[in-house]
């Protein structure tokens, strides 16, 4: 009986270890989703990384999280949201970095939409947007 319950014990902490970087990985997800959907960046803003690449009209900038807000929020208003598809998600090998590629679809032009995400201990940041 006793070595059953050990089982069981270590059975339950790899289970929660697997379903804690789920979570998390579906949580920055989703915040992504809602955000391009939408249009507010105050989804996904809480899912930036202290530093973030912002790519738009082929220049690439890196911006605190703060600025990356005052960008995002300002594109949205230049570019209102119409639709927005997920193309693609994929991950690393070593599930480490996570990408969504998307089609977001705005009244003034149609852009290509490409969200990197690291995952550092158990939450997933964004690390780079681009707008192509």
């Amino acid at each position: 009986m006793r070595n059953s319950t050990k089982y069981f014990f270590v059975l339950f902490l790899i289970v929660s270890l697997f379903s804690t970087k789920s979570f998390a990985h579906n949580e920055a997800f989703s915040g992504v989703q809602m955000a391009m959907a939408k249009g507010e960046v105050g989804y996904m803003s809480k899912y930036f990384d202290k530093m973030i690449d912002i790519t738009m009209n082929n220049e690439v900038f890196t911006y605190s999280r703060s600025q990356a807000v005052l960008v995002i929020d300002n594109f949205f208003k230049n570019n209102p949201v119409d639709n927005y598809s997920v193309l693609h998600i994929g991950e690393s090998n070593d599930k480490v970095t996570m990408y969504i590629i998307g089609m977001l679809e705005t009244k003034n032009h149609n852009f290509r939409i490409y969200v990197l995400m690291k995952n550092k201990g158990k939450d997933y940041w964004i690390q780079d947007i681009r707008f192509e």
